[in-house]
């Protein structure tokens, strides 16, 4: 089964936390998503570029 970019993106995020999933706190959960949140405009920008 091959991995989809989005799983990527959020493994990446996730390490980048360096905190397991498990044991997140708000603050950490905070960051993943902003990160996610920049991909996803970085992305985005991307795309519309072409």
């Amino acid at each position: 089964m091959s991995t989809t970019p989005q799983r990527l993106l959020v493994d990446r995020a996730i390490g980048n936390v360096a905190i397991s999933v498990g044991l997140m706190k708000k603050k950490h959960r905070a960051a993943v998503v902003r990160e996610l949140d920049e991909e996803a405009v970085c992305d985005y920008l991307n795309e519309t570029r072409r």
